[in-house]
Formats: structure tokens, sequence, C-alpha cells
């Protein structure tokens, strides 16, 4: 039993160091929500307003929202980029009396022709 204690101990770290960072990285973010959040990353590129105004929920809507919306767009480069692809995902619980309301962050990076852009909603 022993042997094999420290047979594990000894192999484990062999084992995780032969893992490929990004998959590990993939194994992490939720898919669903990565789509989403590209997707509404080129739509305020594309200025298709309508569009982000149906994803967003009922209780955060508001009469300004096209204001903001289009304040957002202005800081997103409307070039067509290179690549889009995760950097990070963050996952938050937040207790507010009984109820608990878990968030997913996700950071988005553009790759332009002409520089980076990273984009955390």
């Amino acid at each position: 039993m022993y042997f094999m204690r420290r047979l594990i101990v000894l192999l484990l770290p062999i084992a995780l160091l032969g893992c490929d960072r990004d998959a590990m990285f993939e194994k992490f973010i939720p898919k669903d929500e990565e789509a989403i959040a590209k997707g509404l990353i080129a739509k305020l590129s594309a200025r298709d307003y309508p569009a982000v105004e149906a994803k967003v929920d009922k209780s955060l809507q508001s009469s300004d929202m096209r204001r903001k919306l289009e304040e957002i767009a202005e800081l997103i480069p409307a070039e067509v980029p290179k690549s889009t692809h995760t950097i990070g995902a963050i996952h938050q619980q937040i207790q507010r009396g009984h109820r608990i309301r878990s968030y997913n962050r996700i950071r988005i990076q553009r790759v332009l022709a002409r520089r980076k852009c990273v984009y955390a909603p």
C-alpha cells in the first residue's frame, strides 16, 4: 500500500505536466455562455442593437439602454477580427438573503490586423 501511494505521488506530477494547458483551460469554460458572449460582442461590433436588446434580461432593460449599448459599441472596433478566443472565465456566487445567484464572467480577446482588444463583460 505504501508503495502504491508513493508511486501515485511520483507519477501524478508527470501526468499533469504532460497535459496541454489550453485543453485544461477549455474544460472549465461554460461553452453555451462562451458562445453567447462571443455572439454579443460580434453583434455589438456590427451595431445590431435590436439583437443585443433581445438577449438582455427584462429586469435590466431601461429607457436609455440603446444609448448605453451605443457607448459600449464605440469601444469595439467594427473591423472583422483575425481571431476571437476566450482568455478567461470566472464563476461567482453572490448570496443576498436566502437567494444565491450564480454568475459567469467570460473574457474575450479579438485579435485584429493591427492590435488586440480584450473585453470583460
